[in-house]
């Protein structure tokens, strides 16, 4: 992406600075995680979106792999699953199967779609509707008795709030990836209703992409949802500034301070995201310090390794191996590519731990001044390129397997000389791979763990290193992305079998009786001719991504983008209203 500054170091500094000063992640325990993406809408007068429910389902694999969450408390709901019923009916199941375990706990709720905020507002000066599921019509539209407009398909936000403040946890994360998410009455809101429910108290904080008035982007350059995007590259940042022994809890406030500085800081376009929309942040209670968290994150930065007396094995213990030591170094940020990468494009992204740096000297350590029963082990850093002679192990005379070998005492060293022992010389590390299956398209790209892999060829196996990865495998042409999660174990390949073809089916409704045929329509997709007219039209292998609908009647052309999802068949319905014959030419009269 050009343009784009390398903010990786800075951002490493600042999360490792957050999570030093954070809480025992002990102390704190997660209740559940409701995700929402939707790309795809059945009323075809709805726009449809690129990357939503790849957006979600990327948070949602984040949180599986790496986060406290149970996965048994991750619910995920994508486009045609995605309805209005069924996101109601997913806030009262994960409630009442993963909150209030006894522990102070928190929720998390991510939804990336479409919002509003067009619709005639209230007495008290909001819109009512606000979030869009699948199933949502713009038809559905009445006017309230207050005067305001509303539309009970939709998820509005006095329902939003009740669900919120219903829940039992104490503390409620909401990041909201859409147009008009920003909510400035959402401290009443939630006092209303905390109030109404009395649920005693409880700290909410909302994460909007934009404002009420302003809408949120998604990016071909990014290939996600912007709001989205700089939430997985914070993630990836402060996982990589904490140890992978350790958690780390991402704080709603450092969130979206950080996302807040990425947007300032992002080029699309030649522009800052920032020029585009800004990210909105509401806490509650207002005025007072909140401390919610979006999720406790294990971190990915290995330690530096210390050398230890390598255990005495028997013949059926497997000997355990490690990678290289070396000097955590923070990893580039992710780079983004639309075009299939040529082999000139630049280094292969490493997906493996780096090398130790060839010419460092091994650590130096003095002699134990004082030892008691025998020699103590000497410990430094694995030996670099060129190794060193591995130390010699000295067993005792009758080793017993839980006995711990000793290394050799080293001579003693003349006054003011400093000992120098060296650790077994480690061995090689291990591998796993990562391959598809299938026809796979000519312009696919991949990414792992959110970096591209810029030399990947088609039919070759991506080298890993052995456990939990995020594989993503998109189209530039289409802006596709397929997401997963994969386990892949030591010298064992994981194959995945992506498809990139979907089905579409198109039908002609009478809006008086939606079982009725309509008038025949004329279908055009990226701009080619679908056939006569007709009022259904069954479409399969239709390439996955975003296509250009175009339907023809009479002299009208309406043109909308829709989403095609190997694992989602889109229908749109279009409910027609017969217009009314003309009137019969009045003839002129005249009498005798």
């Amino acid at each position: 992406m050009p343009g784009r500054p390398n903010k990786f170091t800075s951002t490493v500094a600042i999360l490792a600075a957050a999570v030093a000063a954070s809480s025992p992640c002990a102390a704190w325990a997660q209740g559940f995680a409701l995700i929402v993406g939707i790309s795809q809408y059945q009323d075809p007068t709805i726009p449809q979106l690129r990357f939503a429910d790849a957006d979600a389902q990327e948070i949602a694999d984040n949180l599986r792999i790496y986060s406290s969450f149970s996965k048994e408390c991750i619910t995920l709901l994508l486009n045609r699953q995605a309805t209005g019923a069924a996101i109601r009916a997913a806030f009262i199941d994960l409630d009442k199967r993963c909150s209030g375990n006894g522990a102070p706990g928190a929720a998390l709720v991510y939804f990336a779609g479409h919002a509003v905020s067009d619709f005639k507002k209230t007495t008290r000066g909001e819109t009512r509707e606000f979030l869009v599921p699948f199933d949502a019509s713009l038809d559905a539209k009445y006017t309230g008795t207050d005067g305001s407009e509303n539309n009970d398909t939709f998820l509005k936000k006095e329902e939003l709030a009740t669900r919120l403040t219903n829940i039992r946890e104490s503390q409620v994360a909401v990041v909201l990836d859409a147009c008009h998410s920003g909510m400035p009455d959402f401290a009443g809101l939630m006092q209303y209703y905390i109030n109404a429910a009395k649920t005693g108290t409880k700290e909410i904080a909302l994460l909007a992409a934009s404002s009420i008035e302003g809408t949120a982007s998604e990016f071909v350059e990014l290939k996600h949802g912007a709001l989205t995007y700089e939430v997985l590259q914070t993630i990836k940042a402060g996982r990589a500034a904490t140890p992978k022994t350790e958690r780390y809890r991402l704080a709603m406030t450092t969130l979206y301070n950080e996302v807040k500085t990425r947007f300032k800081t992002e080029i699309v376009g030649g522009q800052p995201l920032s020029s585009y929309h800004e990210p909105q942040i509401a806490l509650f209670p207002p005025g007072k310090p909140v401390q919610v968290a979006f999720a406790d994150m294990r971190g990915d930065m290995a330690p530096p390794l210390v050398a230890q007396a390598a255990p005495v094995t028997t013949p059926t213990e497997p000997i355990g191996t490690a990678a290289p030591a070396t000097t955590p170094q923070p990893a580039p940020a992710a780079k983004v590519s639309v075009p299939a990468p040529t082999p000139s494009s630049g280094p292969a992204v490493a997906v493996t731990p780096p090398a130790a740096q060839p010419g460092e000297p091994a650590a130096k350590v003095a002699p134990p001044t004082a030892p008691t029963a025998g020699p103590v082990a000497n410990t430094a850093p694995p030996a670099p390129s060129p190794p060193e002679p591995a130390a010699k192990v000295t067993p005792p005379a009758q080793p017993a397997p839980a006995q711990a070998a000793r290394l050799a005492a080293p001579e003693q060293p003349a006054q003011g000389q400093v000992a120098r022992v060296t650790s077994p010389a480690p061995p090689a590390p291990q591998f796993g791979y990562v391959r598809f299956a299938g026809a796979i398209p000519s312009d696919s790209y991949v990414e792992i763990d959110g970096t591209s892999v810029h030399n990947w060829k088609r039919g070759s196996p991506l080298r890993v290193t052995p456990g939990p990865h995020i594989v993503v495998i998109g189209t530039t042409t289409y802006s596709y992305r397929r997401v997963s999660a994969v386990e892949v174990g030591p010298n064992r390949t994981a194959t995945l079998n992506p498809i990139f073809t979907g089905n579409l089916t198109l039908k002609s409704r009478t809006k008086a009786d939606p079982n009725q045929a309509g008038p025949p329509l004329e279908f055009s997709l990226d701009g080619r001719p679908l056939g006569q007219s007709t009022t259904e039209l069954a479409l399969q292998g239709i390439a996955a991504g975003t296509h250009k609908l175009t339907v023809r009647i009479f002299d009208t052309v309406q043109t909308t983008d829709i989403s095609i999802r190997p694992d989602s068949p889109l229908t749109l319905v279009y409910l027609l209203q017969a217009a009314p014959p003309p009137a019969a030419p009045k003839r002129n009269v005249i009498p005798f």
